[in-house]
């Protein structure tokens, strides 16, 4: 059969019928209000986002959305990236560093208890000691962006 003529087919199918549907990937959420018990883990971080000027809260939450997806997106269609809560440290190190450091301007210590207080969420939510993303731990991890988001709304 000609090669040309299975391309037509091809075509001809896709003009009829459109693309396979890809995978869904996980979408970003409007940013809904956080559990309780991750609503006390961001007491901390709301104290420290009312200080905040309301341009570096809009980065802070666009930062941590984009986080979550990210996290949430690893391992959906390929092999995931971050397979231990150390690797996903290292994600959110370089998250901060190139986005609110580089891109946001933000100094080190611009906000001196923001970075304490994120870790101390961070390590209430995900632990302190290196152990592998579960899905269940990637959940929690999510969750954990998402209300940090939200926080940098300042809400609460």
């Amino acid at each position: 059969m000609n090669p040309r003529y299975i391309a037509s087919l091809i075509l001809l199918a896709v003009a009829m019928y459109g693309l396979p549907p890809a995978k869904k990937t996980p979408q970003p959420s409007d940013n809904a209000t956080p559990s309780d018990k991750m609503r006390l883990v961001m007491a901390p971080i709301l104290r420290v986002v009312s200080q905040m000027s309301i341009v570096d809260r809009l980065w802070l939450r666009e930062i941590y959305l984009n986080t979550a997806i990210v996290v949430e997106s690893d391992a959906v269609t390929t092999d995931p990236i971050c397979v231990t809560t150390r690797g996903a440290r290292a994600l959110h190190v370089a998250v901060l560093n190139f986005v609110w450091k580089g891109l946001a301007g933000n100094a080190p210590g611009k906000y001196p208890r923001l970075g304490d207080a994120i870790d101390h969420a961070f390590e209430t939510t995900v632990g302190d000691t290196e152990r592998v993303l579960t899905p269940e731990l990637r959940e929690s991890l999510v969750e954990l962006y998402r209300s940090i988001a939200w926080a940098g709304l300042g809400e609460g």
